[in-house]
């Protein structure tokens, strides 16, 4: 098993196992609104909420399946899901 870390920011990962590589980015969920003052939009700002995304190839923007933190489910109660995809990438 190999891992890497990829991007700017250092967001952007993939691991090999074996013959096959999975390209994932974990980043906190950006939240953005109206104020209560004037209903001017509000400035985008991060959340302690994570998204998981799985990529369908190292360097590709493209989505396959992700999961995110909300209100019923963090990310780490979603760990056997997240772990299936994986194997089966």
């Amino acid at each position: 098993m190999h891992a890497s870390i990829h991007g700017r920011e250092g967001r952007e990962l993939s691991v090999q196992v074996g013959q096959q590589y999975v390209g994932f980015m974990l980043d906190r969920i950006q939240e953005s609104g109206r104020s209560s003052q004037r209903d001017r939009p509000r400035a985008k700002r991060e959340s302690d909420k994570l998204r998981l995304e799985l990529r369908l190839s190292i360097g590709n923007e493209k989505t396959r399946v992700a999961w995110e933190d909300n209100g019923a489910k963090t990310l780490e109660k979603q760990i056997g899901e997240i772990a299936v995809e994986i194997i089966v990438a």
